[in-house]
């Protein structure tokens, strides 16, 4: 257990306790239940908000939804009925203080430091009516309070007595000043003027007061859960100088239990609370800071007024507080008779907000219908166009993209109509997200440009939010990574005056991607894991799920395929739980390239098979694409090209009736890859070709140099070293230009490959090196793999073994960490080559009969026939011409299987080969003209390997009699 028991609680307590201590009360809404104050708990004031505020037919659906807090309610219930917050005013009339509130205002007396993040003020009136001068009482509420009072201890040295607001309130009670913007009651509020990284804390000057009390203090925290509160705490994470923490646990039982932190325990918590403490115990270490951490069962109210009242206080009681009588009127009524709830298209949309927030589309559409039903018999133009963006809204999130088109479309003719130019920016805002969400860039960006004219001319500052998000989302799309950051980052920093978290998750999950794609992973992952953290902190189940994803993928391009694992069972989880089945198939697809990824393709076929019956369930078409085209790369993999040519065929026309331009490339360039694999060089060629032109046609500039990458791979793979070296330099300016360090890697592995061919040895080991590094900075472990694979295959030419059995064997290691059979199978061969090459062919046997078992497990046909060649090699190397001939053989059939032509006509020609040496002349001419019709079909038949064939087939020929 993370807590032990400590012996002797009540001397403990004592020594924990003194009075010599520097001690910091931090208190939550728990110490305002007790009577007389009886301040309602958070779920009383949510129930009673949505009793209010929804249509009668929604409201026991809205009470039991998952993941509704408090926060959301009051900001949705500002949007809607209350923008000036009357409902807040409530805390105005609780003016009768309980015992805890007491024994706080008689510790602040006695020079104790409290802060309380509540919004009454019964601690101050507690202290009015202990201290002869009320005017000696300082509430530090404000952003001025807070920087004027950087050292609050300080004021009582001037017999002044401060107390600590740290979500603010309505008003000063002691000066009369209203404060009413410094309330943090929101999720709004709780997510302003916060930096970077920094969503939960506390804002930074609050910190800056908060820290400099707490030096060499003893911190005692009541009133909390430990997961309720967004920001106390993260805050409490970040703790610098304290000496102790004491976590007050409130239960029924009033004997106390006192427990302290272990830190040598390793035992994993179910608890929040728990979990917090041991995060805070951790974090502390980090700092080189430990605190000792005490956690109190007991009654609270009990624990302060007979236990800390006679250790600290040492005086009488108050008498017969709790035994007051004050009946403070019921928040239902109170809201009701300063909130107007009379208007029935609020209180659809303020359903339709709930729903939508939690990621509820159906239930968000329904109360948005009847919202709009009830618009269009009252004639009310204005309220008709606000519904039919709100249904929009529903269809797109379900994917839904024309009959959201057709929603937003309707809205923008109504406000138009009525002249209602902000409305109109709003409408061409959401036509602009349909008409990106169908990869229709250029149209798309034009429309959040002419939004983005209106909004800024009107100073619509969460609208201009919005459309740089959607603009620099395209800017993703199209490879203009540095503007997409640009604009996020403008949009950050208008967010941070509104404090929209949900926005603000959005808008660090699309800085994720961009980083992403640039193959700078640590701050992908930094950014996708704040997210996160806010769509938890919301309760945004759906956004949670997009997150777990993310964090994935990120685990999984790094190679660390166990710990991207979690994130997708996660993930998961939560889109099963929800329904919501697009974000099913978003996760099973990265769940499956995961096991694509290790080589378990077995695995990885169900998935996806999985994710395509759920793609054709609900029609999704552009899902449907996207795994077809990934079940396409695994037949690839396991070298069944003709099966994959069909499943990228099939795609293919789907990107074609939906239009989508750039999987419409990817899906080109996928079956060009087959045909450069199987000899068709031109046509792949071609393939790479058209495929370039459509990315230059629409701007997308990552596939303009992938094709680039392509194009140079196929000329490699035929002999062109000049137009191979060529492309992969435009694609490696490209790449940079970009700053995507992943292409980056991989063009430069390109170039190196040439200069390897070429026999400039050196000047190729300098470019893996390069590429070694750049894998290395992105934590790309795979590819660090494969150039160590390259690496040790140049000292390999250069005869310097050791070296090069040194890099296969690292090579080899990290694809055993990874689990990635095919890589293994791949570092097998490179290993049993070097001993190949030093006449060591037993061991050379060892390592490449290894590799076929792997490909046979895979049933990779390439693999298997790649590696028969080796071992028919090694045979033959040692005379055993025989078994050199079988495997051959089972080499050619297995070519004959993928569709491999290449690979064939090589194989038919070392076979040739062998039976010309055996003067097997009529038998070899038959395997020689099958290798040359090959040649001949892939234009390769003039080239030195094609001559030397026909020289060699002539002389088999001139042999026969």
């Amino acid at each position: 257990m993370s807590f032990k028991v400590e012996d002797s609680p009540e001397k403990r307590l004592e020594e924990i306790f003194s009075g010599e201590n520097k001690l910091f009360f931090l208190v939550g809404a728990g110490i305002s239940m007790d009577k007389p104050s009886s301040v309602p708990s958070a779920i009383g004031f949510s129930d009673a908000l949505i009793e209010l505020g929804a249509p009668e037919e929604e409201v026991n659906n809205i009470k039991n939804l998952e993941g509704l807090r408090y926060e959301l309610i009051v900001e949705i219930l500002q949007h809607n009925f209350d923008p000036d917050l009357k409902a807040m005013g409530y805390f105005d009339i609780f003016t009768e203080p309980n015992l805890i509130h007491y024994f706080l205002a008689n510790a602040i007396k006695r020079n104790y430091l409290v802060a309380t993040t509540n919004f009454d003020y019964l601690i101050e009136y507690a202290l009015m009516r202990i201290l002869d001068n009320k005017e000696n009482i300082v509430p530090i509420i404000t952003k001025e309070d807070f920087l004027k009072h950087r050292n609050p201890g300080n004021l009582f040295q001037e017999e002044k007595y401060p107390l600590i607001k740290l979500h603010g309130t309505n008003k000063n009670i002691v000066t009369g000043t209203i404060t009413k913007e410094t309330l943090v009651t929101t999720l709004s509020s709780l997510g302003k003027e916060r930096g970077e990284g920094e969503t939960f804390a506390l804002e930074p000057y609050k910190r800056a007061t908060l820290f400099n009390a707490l030096q060499n203090a003893t911190l005692i925290v009541a009133g909390y859960s430990g997961s309720d509160d967004f920001d106390i705490g993260p805050t409490l994470k970040e703790l610098h100088g304290v000496s102790k923490l004491v976590w007050l646990n409130h239960s029924n039982d009033i004997n106390l239990e006192l427990l302290k932190f272990d830190y040598t325990s390793s035992e994993e918590s179910s608890s929040k609370e728990i979990a917090l403490l041991k995060e805070i115990a951790n974090s502390a270490t980090l700092q080189d800071n430990p605190i000792e951490i005490y956690k109190i069962n007991t009654h609270t109210s009990h624990f302060f007024t007979k236990r800390l009242w006679n250790i600290l206080i040492k005086s009488d009681l108050p008498e017969n507080i709790s035994q007051k009588t004050f009946q403070p009127e019921n928040f239902k009524s109170f809201v009701s008779r300063n909130v107007d709830f009379n208007n029935n298209f609020k209180k659809h949309a303020f359903a339709h907000e709930i729903y939508y927030r939690l990621a509820r589309p159906d239930d968000a559409k329904s109360t948005s219908e009847k919202g709009l039903q009830i618009s269009i018999s009252r004639g009310d133009l204005s309220s008709q166009a606000d519904f039919h963006i709100k249904i929009g809204s529903a269809d797109l999130m379900k994917s839904q993209y024309d009959e959201a088109l057709s929603y937003f479309e309707k809205s923008l003719k109504i406000r138009q109509e009525l002249g209602d130019t902000e409305g109109a920016a709003e409408s061409l805002h959401y036509i602009g997200t349909a008409t990106a969400d169908k990869h229709d860039y250029p149209n798309a960006l034009s429309y959040f440009n002419s939004a983005y004219d209106i909004q800024n001319q009107k100073g619509n500052l969460k609208g201009k939010v919005k459309t740089l998000n959607n603009i620099g989302a395209i800017l993703i799309r199209q490879g203009k990574y540095n503007d997409a950051l640009s604009r996020f980052q403008e949009a950050l920093e208008i967010n941070d005056q509104i404090g929209d978290l949900t926005i603000k998750s959005v808008l660090l999950a699309n800085k994720a991607d961009a980083y992403r794609d640039q193959g700078k992973y640590d701050l992908a992952t930094n950014n996708y894991k704040e997210a996160l953290e806010i769509d938890d902190k919301l309760g945004d189940l759906d956004g949670k799920a997009a997150k777990l994803n993310n964090v994935g993928i990120m685990h999984m391009l790094r190679g660390e395929y166990e710990k991207a694992l979690p994130f997708f069972e996660d993930s998961l989880e939560i889109s099963k739980v929800l329904g919501n089945l697009s974000k099913t198939i978003n996760t099973l697809i990265s769940k499956g390239t995961l096991l694509l990824n290790q080589g378990k393709y077995e695995g990885a076929l169900e998935i996806y098979q999985g994710a395509l019956e759920i793609s054709e369930t609900i029609q999704d078409e552009n899902s449907k694409s996207r795994i077809l085209t990934n079940i396409g790369t695994l037949m690839t993999n396991q070298g069944k090209y003709d099966e994959a040519t069909t499943k990228f065929k099939e795609s293919l026309e789907i990107n074609k009736k939906l239009n989508d331009l750039v999987s419409e490339s990817l899906n080109l360039m996928n079956i060009g890859n087959i045909c450069q694999l199987q000899g068709k060089t031109q046509e792949a060629l071609d393939l790479f070709d058209h495929s370039l032109e459509i990315n230059l046609e629409i701007g997308n500039v990552p596939g303009q140099a992938k094709n680039l990458t392509n194009m140079a791979t196929t000329y490699l793979n035929t002999g062109n070293l000049q137009e191979a070296l060529k492309n992969y330099q435009k694609a490696l300016e490209i790449t940079q230009d970009l700053g995507n360090l992943s292409l980056i890697a991989q063009n430069q592995s390109g170039i190196a490959g040439v200069l390897n061919l070429q026999g400039n040895y050196q000047d190729a080991l300098i470019k893996y090196q390069e590429a070694l590094e750049t894998s290395k900075k992105i934590g790309d472990i795979a590819t660090a793999a494969m150039c160590h694979t390259n690496i040790g295959g140049i000292y390999q030419n250069l005869k310097n073994f050791p070296e090069a059995l040194k890099n296969q064997v690292e090579s080899l290691k990290i694809y055993e960490e990874l689990g990635s059979l095919k890589g293994k199978a791949r570092a097998y061969v490179c290993i049993g080559s070097i001993y190949y090459f030093q006449y060591n062919f037993v061991e050379a046997l060892k390592y490449y009969q290894e590799a076929l078992q792997i490909e046979e497990k895979l049933e990779n046909p390439t693999g298997i026939a790649d590696n028969a060649m080796g071992i028919g090699n090694i045979y033959m190397a040692q005379g055993n011409h025989d078994e050199g001939m079988n495997f051959y053989r089972k080499a050619l059939e297995y070519y004959e299987k993928s569709g491999n032509l290449r690979s064939k006509s090589m194989c038919l020609v070392s076979i040739g080969q062998v039976l010309v040496s055996q003067h097997k002349f009529e038998q070899s001419v038959s395997y020689l003209e099958s290798a040359l019709e090959i040649y001949k079909q892939q234009g390769v038949e003039n080239s030195p390997q094609g001559l030397q064939l026909n020289s060699m087939l002539m002389y088999a020929k001139s042999q026969i009699k």
